[in-house]
């Protein structure tokens, strides 16, 4: 449907898509938190693997109850690359949030309104406006500040950012292409093919937790779980392109866990990237209150 279709339609649609995709990205931030305050005594394979366990068994669960839940699906290769490209941003997060400010990761990851937005012009043929591209081009430079490239120094989990970033927007691209596929066969068989790919790496690493970080390694899945279903909702109500800029929101939940939680204020390069990221996804909401299209 076009927004010319039915403007009503198209508008509301757009609504539930932006408030799940905001949901999705506040669970994804409160997830970096907790992997942040693991990452010093848990392995992050053990917590990846931990994190897509609680997620298979979240989706067995209502199957094993009612026996309702329609995990049949004519994509498994689909399924097993999506697995695959969501495992790499998960590690490449996981890698950089151990070692930088949650609000410094999450601005780098508004790198993925650049990838999705390209992705999306490319793959799924989604209009492209000039206001549209003058919105990704602030947000890159965005990134790019928060990055601080120095000459002969490389920030390889300021990168890794940007490798999880470039993998989870060809995740979620997918699962528009996969519209047909039904939501629990979406995650859970994802969670699936995720959980035997780490089981190898989780094990060799494995270390004694207690019932505290047990819990926080819980919690991820339990939040991931959410954010998937929510990141589901949002690209079938809406366009990828058109939502993304609610992702912004991620920013203010990171600068308020590092504050809160860690004690971290936030750097200059950092306040000024992310305000670059803010003012990005202005331009391109004007831009649709002014006419403008994907």
């Amino acid at each position: 449907m076009t927004r010319n279709d039915a403007p009503d339609v198209w508008e509301y649609s757009l609504l539930k898509g932006a408030v799940c995709l905001g949901l999705a990205g506040a669970a994804f931030v409160l997830i970096a938190g907790i992997v942040r305050w693991l990452s010093g005594s848990v392995p992050l394979l053990q917590i990846a693997f931990i994190q897509q366990i609680v997620v298979v068994a979240l989706v067995a669960m209502p199957r094993a109850v009612s026996g309702q839940v329609r995990m049949t699906s004519v994509g498994h290769g689909r399924h097993m690359v999506r697995a695959m490209l969501t495992g790499a941003a998960i590690l490449l997060g996981f890698l950089a949030v151990s070692h930088m400010p949650v609000a410094e990761v999450t601005a780098i990851l508004f790198s993925r309104m650049v990838f999705t937005a390209i992705l999306a012009r490319i793959w799924l043929g989604e209009r492209f406006s000039l206001v549209k591209a003058m919105g990704i081009a602030v947000a890159a430079a965005g990134v790019v500040v928060v990055l601080d490239p120095s000459f002969g120094e490389v920030n390889i989990y300021g990168w890794a950012a940007v490798g999880s970033a470039a993998a989870m927007s060809l995740s979620m691209l997918m699962i528009r292409w996969m519209r047909s596929e039904p939501r629990e066969a979406i995650v859970g068989r994802q969670a699936i093919w995720l959980a035997a790919g780490l089981a190898p790496g989780a094990i060799s690493v494995w270390a004694d937790v207690s019932w505290m970080e047990l819990a926080g390694c819980l919690a991820t899945g339990l939040l991931l779980w959410f954010s998937q279903h929510m990141n589901v909702f949002a690209f079938r109500y809406a366009e990828p392109s058109a939502i993304q800029p609610v992702e912004a929101f991620r920013l203010v939940v990171a600068l308020v866990i590092d504050l809160a939680v860690f004690g971290i204020l936030p750097e200059d390069q950092t306040m000024l990237g992310g305000a670059l990221v803010v003012l990005a996804t202005g331009i391109v909401i004007f831009g649709r209150r002014d006419g403008g299209r994907n």
